[in-house]
């Protein structure tokens, strides 16, 4: 067996990174942020690159250093001294920090030079954790301190760019400071038990830490002022928590102090106000953790994300990305999405106590995340705002226009969200933004365009419905029916009809594949909406998905660009509809497959990079292909139509059998259904004349159906492989047709 002191973990670079919580390439911006953070939190900071050394050095203005205390703060083998336990909005949260810094030197063999109240002193680094002070001579700092970090250049080479991190702490420290003491009401039972052990003194001083606390009201709290906090048992630290409790009042959340409306640079500022709640586990108090959400957005061509907390960067790492119109955050508690073009986005957090994951200081959010979405929204909404003011002043643009003036339109024509209203009434709606701006009527069809556009890139529009824009085929029935919206709402399909559906975006392949009586023989249904995926088509698979029949979902394409974002708009979710329950299988024509065809590549020109599908970009970065095909469909397409009808037929039946779940044939109950169905008609119309010049119709049908009766149970237990066996050698014919004629050899053998 192997042991290990704690502190030792801090002098190894590898072992640093698990305390510090941030890759080993991260440590230089990390530790500068360390020391920057504990300089802010004493005034003013200063924050420079080293000239003639391979480090930095960070100078605040406040009292200075103690030589006494030195040899202590230095050591990593020191117990954890920190004042973070105390629950204030100041930055930092485990206290671990100097330690981390100390360690980074240690583990590179760097060097750190401390200057304070006139002196210069050499930190000497012992293999036992302590360390020795050397004093090397005079300083020009007789205010504050000064520290100058070198780090071993082994390993690393301290840049302009290590200093991000530092300075974006700095760019951040403005604003109101906190004007409170820490609060009772912040403390759960289990982590006031841990504040009053960990604290060096006498309950007296300790209690005057708290808000609403005063020499009076401490010698009504307790009688004996000198008692040592550490050496109360927990019993007794629920006691004082509830007599301090009862004693002060909430602090105001407005005294916890934030950075205000001070950079407008950073974008369209908002704030608001909660708490959240953290539950004893095992006392009798939970904590009650006040805080502000402040957010600034500008929408700009590139996207960036800042996450602070106390005004400076988290190092925690959260997933960060913006996606067709939307910006993202996830991980760390975090599940944002800002419906937004590119923006800036920045988040500050001032809470008194931030929940962390680990010794690296992850934050967890997930209890916060509610209200940082309504404040990023509120930003939002005056960011587009303040960026339609300046587009409508510098562009001419009507693509720009209706973009811009989209979600009011949408507001005026729906009445806000409470009636359902057509693509025409929308046009009607911003036309008038258009005509003023340009001073010309926009085109109808130009503006169906950007409407698809404008979908694509933010999400569908809640109760719009189109004009029909394609059309449904059914086999067997020969029927088609135009697809709008309104049609799919009022839709039903018809009962074992058809187990797969082909959804082509080109109506012009239909007439071939009907010709080859393709719907026919594979019971498939064929589906187009001309173009990208409508919000008809994706009702209709939607609906499908939910009837209890058995059915198959197909997408084709043109190998584009737009092709591979058709399928991923079927089957992914979008900002406003969730994603399919059912699966839709990608059959192509997908690049690397069109090009193994030695089909015909076409050039294609774009003024802007052009979407493609998360699948494609996937093969490259996975290593599954040499050929990174999102870069190369911004300049090549290939059609379906450069195949010719017998390839295009080969190729659509070929990859369609690797899925063929066979024909539809129904449960047994349901052909006996058909069956009794298709014989008693029959019958009916063979004796119909009889029956009539009798004058005896119905009973002569009703003795001949009660006669055979024997004969139809008998047919009905062969009845599955019989029906299988026929469409086995006629594909195209429909389950009925076999049931039908199995009814008629009953009616001819047997009446």
């Amino acid at each position: 067996m192997f042991e290990r002191e704690d502190w030792k973990l801090f002098r190894n670079i590898d072992t640093l990174c698990q305390k510090a919580g941030v890759n080993r390439n991260q440590i230089p911006k990390l530790i500068i942020k360390e020391l920057v953070d504990n300089a802010l939190d004493v005034s003013e900071c200063e924050l420079k690159l080293l000239p003639d050394s391979n480090g930095f050095s960070v100078r605040d203005f406040g009292e200075g250093l103690e030589e006494s205390l030195m040899e202590d703060l230095f050591s990593i083998n020191r117990p954890m001294i920190t004042s973070k336990l105390l629950r204030l909005p100041t930055r930092g949260a485990l206290g671990n920090g100097l330690r981390v810094v100390i360690g980074a030197i240690i583990s590179t063999n760097g060097n750190l030079i401390v200057e304070t109240k006139g002196n210069k002193y050499n930190i000497v680094f012992l293999n036992d954790g302590s360390c020795k002070i050397e004093v090397v001579g005079e300083s020009n700092i007789t205010r504050g301190t000064k520290f100058n970090v070198s780090l071993g250049r082994s390993i690393y080479n301290i840049t302009e760019k290590d200093l991000t991190w530092g300075n974006n702490a700095i760019l951040m420290s403005k604003g109101e400071s906190h004007t409170c003491k820490t609060s009772a009401f912040w403390y759960t039972s289990e982590s006031f038990f841990e504040l009053l052990n960990s604290y060096m003194g006498n309950i007296k001083d300790f209690l005057l830490l708290f808000e609403g606390i005063n020499k009076n009201k401490v010698k009504e709290l307790i009688d004996n002022p000198t008692l040592k906090t550490n050496e109360m048992d927990f019993e007794a630290s629920e006691h004082i928590l509830g007599m301090l409790r009862s004693y002060s009042k909430k602090v105001n959340i407005k005294k916890i102090g934030c950075i205000n409306d001070n950079y407008s640079g950073l974008g369209e500022y908002a704030k608001k106000y909660d708490e959240f709640i953290v539950k004893s586990a095992k006392g009798m108090y939970h904590a009650r953790i006040p805080y502000i959400v402040e957010t600034w957005l500008r929408i700009q061509k590139e996207y960036n994300q800042c996450i602070y907390v106390n005004k400076t960067p988290i190092t925690g790492e959260y997933s960060a990305w913006y996606d067709k119109g939307t910006m993202k955050l996830f991980r760390l508690g975090l599940n944002i999405d800002v419906k937004l073009k590119e923006s800036q986005m920045v988040v500050n957090i001032m809470t008194p106590y931030m929940p962390i994951t680990s010794d690296g200081k992850s934050p967890d959010f997930h209890q916060m995340n509610e209200t940082i979405q309504k404040c990023l929204n509120a930003s939002k909404s005056k960011a587009k705002k303040a960026y339609m003011a300046e587009t409508e002043v510098s562009s001419r643009n009507e693509r720009d226009i209706v973009f811009n003036h989209m979600e009011e339109s949408i507001n005026k024509a729906g009445g806000y969200g409470q009636y359902k209203f057509s693509q025409r009434q929308l046009y009607y709606a911003i036309r008038p933004y258009v005509m003023r701006a340009l001073d010309k009527q926009p085109e109808y069809t130009y503006f169906c365009r950007l409407l698809t556009e404008y979908e694509n890139e933010y999400g569908e529009i809640n109760n719009l419905y189109r004009d029909p824009r394609g059309t449904l085929y059914h086999p067997h029935l020969g029927t088609e029916i135009p697809l709008g919206t309104i049609a799919v709402q009022n839709y039903e399909r018809p009962e074992w009809t058809f187990n797969k559906i082909l959804y082509c975006e080109k109506e012009g392949f239909f007439p071939i594949l009907k010709d080859a009586k393709f719907p026919e023989r594979f019971d498939c249904a064929l589906l187009s909406s001309k173009g990208y995926a409508s919000r008809a088509v994706k009702d209709l698979f939607d609906l499908l998905g939910e009837t209890e029949e058995e059915i198959l979902f197909f997408c084709i394409h043109d190998s584009d660009a737009a092709g591979t974002m058709i399928y991923e708009t079927l089957q992914e979710a979008t900002i406003t509809r969730r994603a399919r329950k059912v699966k839709v299988i990608d059959l192509g024509l997908n690049p690397w497959e069109a090009i193994d065809m030695e089909l015909e590549i076409e050039s294609v020109e774009s003024k802007s990079r052009k979407g493609v599908a998360k699948y494609v970009r996937e093969r490259y970065y996975s290593g599954y292909d040499d050929v990174d095909y999102d870069n190369w469909l911004q300049e090549n397409r290939i059609e379906l139509n450069a195949m010719t009808t017998p390839q295009f037929l080969e190729w659509i039946e070929e990859k369609i059998a690797k899925y063929d779940n066979g024909k539809v044939i129904p449960d047994r109950y349901i052909m006996s259904v058909q069956l009794t169905e298709d014989t008693n008609e029959l019958i009916k119309r063979k004796i119909m004349n009889e029956i009539l010049r009798d004058n005896n119709f119905n009973e002569k049908v009703k003795e001949e159906i009660e006669r055979i009766q024997p004969e139809i149970v008998k047919k009905i237990n062969y009845l599955e492989s019989e029906v299988g066996e026929a469409l086995e050698y006629k594909r195209e014919k429909h389950w009925k047709e076999p049931v039908k004629g199995i009814a008629e050899e009953l009616v001819d053998n047997c009446v």
